[in-house]
């Protein structure tokens, strides 16, 4: 009995101590918070495993999927404001190319809010061979490709698996995401040059894209200087989309820049706005 009480005696202090170094320690919550977000993307995988069988029979599994994680990251404390999505996309009923830019696992947050619907994700084809996660692609419509190589006899190859991709997007008439910086390290803001991935399949298929861009996180998130605050607000502005018809794989490049150019002229407008707005936020919480 004393031995107990010895132990929830060492719990509360422990749980104490963290809790000062939660509300004080900057660096140790961005730890704690990072780790629930990770851990929240998890839950959210084996909820989705449950939920999508029956959803995929109406094509919305991914959807499904993205409408849970936007439930279960509310704790986060981010607001999220998404223009323009409604409008697009009750138009854009035909398969498209959906780009975003990239900046961090929070990411996942923008798309929650902003996903498609019929969307779906491209990746590598090793990962058809998980046990329990195949499942779930499958059911999400989610595409796999081997990795493009990059010599001239990879081309040929390369090709094929665009076009197949562009068979599945047709054939069940599916919106495509994806992240035309890749998931390479990026600046501290901005846009790093676009891959040519998703302007090539979008130009081949003659499919307009659809750009989304979400505001800076850097208000509120920076992995560089290890913050993760709870006050977080992001922009997400969803454009027009771009057509494609009548370009040629030539003009994929000069498209792909102007696309870049157009993003960051509304990334650079929204980023503004939010930084003002959480620039009010804060001078209201020191009052």
């Amino acid at each position: 009995m004393l031995f107990g009480c010895q132990c929830w005696n060492v719990l509360l202090v422990l749980f104490g101590i963290l809790t000062l170094a939660y509300a004080f320690n900057r660096r140790f919550r961005f730890v704690i918070r990072c780790v629930l977000l990770y851990a929240t993307i998890m839950v959210n995988t084996i909820l989705s495993m449950a939920l999508c069988i029956p959803a995929s029979f109406f094509g919305h599994a991914c959807t499904v999927t993205f409408a849970t994680l936007k439930v279960l990251m509310r704790w986060t404390g981010i607001n999220v404001e998404t223009r323009n999505f409604n409008e697009v996309f009750a138009k854009q009923q035909s398969p498209c190319v959906v780009i975003c830019n990239h900046q961090s696992a929070i990411d996942t947050v923008v798309m929650a809010n902003a996903y498609p619907p019929r969307g779906t994700v491209m990746m590598k084809r090793s990962l058809a061979y998980v046990p329990i996660f195949n499942i779930l692609a499958w059911v999400c419509n989610i595409i796999f490709i081997d990795r493009p190589g990059r010599d001239k006899k990879s081309n040929t190859k390369n090709l094929k698996a665009v076009q197949k991709c562009i068979d599945v997007m047709n054939k069940k008439n599916l919106k495509l995401w994806m992240f035309p910086e890749g998931t390479r390290n990026r600046p501290l803001d901005g846009m790093l040059p676009f891959k040519m991935g998703a302007f090539n399949i979008a130009v081949q298929a003659q499919m307009p894209i659809v750009p989304i861009v979400a505001s800076s996180f850097k208000c509120f998130y920076s992995h560089p200087e290890q913050y993760f605050d709870s006050d977080g607000e992001i922009i997400i502005q969803v454009m027009d989309p771009i057509p494609t018809i009548g370009l040629s794989l030539e003009d994929v490049p000069s498209l792909a820049e102007e696309v870049r150019q157009k993003m960051l002229v509304v990334y650079d407008r929204i980023t503004k706005e939010v930084n003002e707005k959480m620039a009010l936020k804060r001078e209201g919480k020191k009052q």
